[in-house]
């Protein structure tokens, strides 16, 4: 598997160096944490080729030569990300993307929060107090849950009694789940084949720590579900990446300012579910596929010019956002659906202070 981490690291808008893993003894491994792989990079030119063929060839939405100041590109800092978000352009333009059309700041999201970046990619961006207490609460009924305290503590166990490590502290665990998954990979990536047999003959193990992994990553939402504070944790939490969302949506039905046609954005699985569960998807047991993506068209009525409507859709189905025997919604109940999510301003300032969509 080294053959897969043997490819130059930068990105255009990042010199990276290529070092060895010094941890991966009994010889150094050639993959770096957060790195991309060669069947990750070709995924990416994949699916760029993708979304030329149904924007380009049968939309025509896009101009074959992907014209300059036409597409969006925004990424987390990972090299992953920052890879497969160039990766993705050159499926889609047969090119890579230029620093003069595509600047740094304006690309990628290093946490910084300040006009101009997409920080929006970040969640819990809004940092309120009302925030804190509503995942305080749950992370407390958590602590106490028979999930935490049965299911989480006798997979922690096993694992400790296959590894040989101490068992780490109670509001640890599920991060000690995390990180045997991520050695575990990486181990095999380098490869140095010392990973205790168990891990790599029983597919059903991986299957239980990915579901608790992912069960606790969701508990805020589930425990929150139902209650007044549902929809205000969602807004708190990630509903302002509606807010920029619906204004690049509103720029283009109204053709007003300089919208770009496509927008692509490459970020964490834990974005991907926060939108899942707000705009109705139940809950999923594990994590969204690697490579997976949420796609979101606006389309305008052949003869009605005035009336748009849009289309969700997650991995290439068509989610039922706006009820399950409808492919789309229109605009106006879309919009409405958004509006419910997006903060206020008095209780998300970090946003809105620094808030400043630059092509509008």
């Amino acid at each position: 598997m080294k053959y897969e981490c043997r490819y130059p690291l930068s990105s255009v808008w990042e010199k990276i160096e290529q070092e060895a893993d010094p941890y991966s003894n009994p010889h150094f491994g050639n993959c770096l944490e957060k790195q991309l792989t060669q069947q990750g990079r070709n995924h990416s030119i994949r699916f760029g080729r993708i979304i030329s063929k149904q924007y380009m060839s049968k939309t025509n939405l896009l101009h074959a030569s992907c014209q300059p100041f036409k597409i969006g590109l925004e990424s987390d800092y990972a090299q992953k990300n920052q890879i497969t978000t160039q990766d993705e352009y050159f499926g889609l333009c047969g090119r890579n993307p230029s620093l003069r059309e595509f600047p740094p700041n304006q690309v990628l999201d290093d946490t910084t929060i300040a006009p101009g970046r997409p920080f929006w990619l970040n969640l819990k961006v809004c940092n309120s107090e009302p925030l804190k207490k509503y995942l305080k609460e749950a992370e407390q009924d958590m602590h106490t849950s028979d999930y935490w305290n049965k299911d989480v503590q006798a997979a922690v166990k096993e694992l400790t009694n296959i590894t040989g490590h101490p068992i780490p502290k109670k509001e640890r665990w599920v991060e000690y789940l995390d990180n045997i998954i991520d050695c575990t990979v990486c181990h095999h990536c380098h490869p140095l084949g010392d990973a205790p047999s168990k891990f790599y003959n029983d597919s059903t193990f991986w299957t239980k720590i990915d579901e608790l992994e992912t069960k606790e990553r969701g508990y805020p939402f589930q425990y929150h579900k139902g209650k007044p504070t549902e929809v205000a944790l969602y807004s708190l939490y990630f509903g302002y990446y509606f807010k920029v969302l619906q204004d690049r949506m509103d720029a283009k039905i109204k053709n007003q300012g300089r919208p770009k046609d496509l927008y692509i954005q490459v970020t964490s699985d834990g974005v991907l579910t926060s939108q899942l569960n707000m705009l109705g998807v139940p809950q999923a047991k594990q994590r969204p596929p690697w490579g997976s993506a949420i796609v979101y068209e606006v389309y305008k009525h052949k003869t009605e010019t005035d009336q748009h409507a849009v289309r969700v859709l997650f991995n290439g189905k068509t989610l039922p956002v706006c009820g399950e025997d409808k492919q789309f919604c229109s605009w106006e109940e879309f919009n409405e659906k958004l509006s419910k999510f997006i903060p206020e301003e008095k209780d998300c300032q970090p946003f809105f202070q620094n808030y400043k969509e630059p092509n509008l």
